[in-house]
């Protein structure tokens, strides 16, 4: 699709007419997979994560209703369980929304498209999966923001850490905000270079030792 904006002025002098067009061109997806496959999927889980933060401290909003900043623990505990249980509902219309997608397309292909025997072939559609596998580290770093200590409720933590932590997750721009939901971890020996573990794994491990920096 291309965008023009039109703009006309009189030169200082009062001479001329001066027109400039500008015009902006962005691409369009032909499918569901195109308008995935253009999506950031670094910027997806922290746009949701933002939101999924600030409701923890906020609250929802509602129309008349003037935001307050929750301090009694617990309607801070209340409003981490509400955070939690948006957080799973946003993941679940989301995938709901892209397995009828997937349905009508499939749909769409056994009526339209048929092999040299005659018969309908199988359409591998967005109904094949629970989630967009495109934006399948988008689900995993939301998985561990929801296990995290940025929402999740707890004794684990003071509030006036947890306030804290939550208002840096709100201000750090994108890559600080990724470490802080999904912290990336390192295994080292004296025989061998670093190598990456998952995080979600790492229980498992009962020999390791952690050496973590707080961010």
């Amino acid at each position: 699709g291309f965008f023009q904006c039109v703009v006309r002025h009189v030169d200082p002098a009062g001479e001329y007419l001066v027109t400039r067009v500008c015009t902006h061109r962005l691409p369009l997806a032909r499918d569901v997979h195109d308008f995935l496959d253009s999506m950031d999927e670094e910027v997806v889980p922290v746009v949701l994560g933002k939101e999924a933060v600030y409701r923890s401290i906020m609250s929802r909003k509602e129309p008349g209703d003037v935001p307050t900043i929750a301090i009694d623990i617990d309607r801070v505990e209340m409003l981490a369980y509400e955070t939690q249980s948006d957080l799973d509902a946003t993941i679940n219309k989301i995938s709901g929304a892209f397995r009828v997608l997937g349905l009508e397309e499939g749909n769409r292909s056994q009526s339209n498209d048929l092999t040299e025997e005659g018969g309908v072939p199988a359409a591998r559609g967005s109904i094949d999966f629970a989630f967009p596998p495109e934006l399948a580290d988008a689900l995993h770093r939301l998985y561990h923001l929801r296990r995290g200590s940025l929402i999740s409720p707890g004794p684990l933590q003071s509030l006036d850490d947890r306030a804290e932590k939550r208002s840096l997750f709100l201000r750090l721009p994108l890559d600080d905000c990724l470490c802080m939901m999904a912290p990336s971890l390192w295994s080292s020996n004296l025989y061998s270079s670093l190598e990456p573990i998952p995080s979600d794994t790492l229980a498992l491990w009962s020999s390791c030792v952690i050496a973590a920096d707080h961010h």
